[in-house]
């Protein structure tokens, strides 16, 4: 028996931590943004689309502010 837990977080919220996260290695973080706006973004969207994850999941957990995580289901 496998769980499938997906953590939902507003896209927004998740574009900015991830270019604090990685602007360093990517070369600041106008060069993350733009990487972030050409590939991964578009990608994670169309992974969104193509594959519902949240209605495959069995909990689904809103954490979008890590100190205040909502069980959605």
């Amino acid at each position: 028996m496998s769980l499938t837990i997906f953590l939902s977080v507003d896209r927004d919220v998740a574009l900015d931590r991830a270019i604090v996260r990685d602007a360093g290695r990517m070369g600041g973080a106008d060069v993350a943004r733009a990487r972030y706006a050409r590939r991964y973004v578009p990608g994670e969207t169309l992974y969104l689309e193509e594959n519902d994850p949240v209605s495959g999941a069995d909990v689904v957990v809103e954490h979008t502010d890590p100190a205040r995580p909502r069980l959605l289901s």
